[in-house]
């Protein structure tokens, strides 16, 4: 079984939040309360609500495990 792990998530002015991890996907909430999700594989989609940009930074390679996630 997957197990869920905590990653930083760095915001744009370079404090940390949290996000959740498990595999090569990563949850969390933007500043604007929204739910985001986001795999390590390709880009993901701007915010819904505000239109923040992320990415979700793997530990090796696209597809691996995920080591952070960056607001743009």
């Amino acid at each position: 079984m997957a197990k869920f792990y905590n990653v930083d998530l760095i915001w744009s002015d370079r404090h940390k939040g949290k996000a959740r991890a498990v595999g090569n996907n990563a949850a969390w909430l933007c500043s604007c309360g929204e739910v985001l999700l986001g795999p390590t594989l390709w880009d993901i989609e701007p915010c819904p609500n505000c239109g923040k940009e992320f990415r979700v930074l793997p530990v090796a390679g696209v597809g691996t495990k995920v080591d952070q996630v960056h607001e743009l």
